[in-house]
């Protein structure tokens, strides 16, 4: 079995996407993955995400320490659609025009309720950069190291991480960010590399 087979075989393990909603809703994806609570119970969860035409649209934007909304007026625009249920009974549905934003500020809301998610984009030092605001990855940073689109460790923000003690805040995730960024001062770009951040 070939890199491309294998990458398609574990895609459809971990991505449903019924006809009915595939016909109506643009981009449909829905992930099972599992969460855990402050005492370390173990949840399932369902998220589902998805693109669509919306008229007059307030969406959220995540600018680090706070959120904000923005409302498009005078038309339809294309928004991403982003859900989330678990066994807990917890629900919510946000809207953005970036996937990032629905990503880090759906998160932050289950930790207001005491919940993480047991997901690769929740380790510490991953984090969704600007080149991938508009899809599921997530770069891993290194202190005193550019990024480079190359040679980088990029993961699927929703593959399964077990490991609860790797798991941080968006606000730890945030100031790991800015720890890096202040890191790679002065450091000089790879001329031979394009796609360095």
């Amino acid at each position: 079995m070939n890199y491309l087979n294998k990458l398609t075989v574990i895609l459809l393990a971990t991505t449903i996407i019924p006809m009915q909603a595939q016909k109506t809703k643009e981009n449909f994806s829905q992930y099972f993955i599992k969460a855990f609570t402050t005492d370390q119970q173990v949840i399932e969860a369902t998220i589902t995400f998805y693109k669509e035409d919306r008229g007059n649209s307030t969406v959220l934007l995540n600018m680090f320490s706070k959120d904000e909304t923005f409302t498009y007026t005078g038309g339809k625009v294309k928004v991403f659609v982003m859900t989330y249920h678990d066994a807990l009974n917890h629900h919510y549905e946000m809207v953005s025009d970036e996937v990032r934003s629905l990503f880090y500020i759906l998160r932050k809301r289950l930790e207001q309720q005491g919940i993480k998610l047991l997901v690769q984009g929740a380790r510490r030092h991953y984090y969704m950069i600007r080149h991938f605001k508009q899809n599921f990855r997530a770069v891993k940073l290194v202190l005193g190291k550019r990024y480079d689109y190359n040679s980088a460790e990029i993961i699927n923000i929703f593959d399964p991480e077990n490991d609860f003690s790797q798991i941080a805040t968006v606000q730890e995730q945030e100031e790991y960010l800015n720890q890096w960024f202040e890191s790679i001062t002065g450091v000089k770009y790879d001329e031979n590399k394009r796609d360095s951040e």
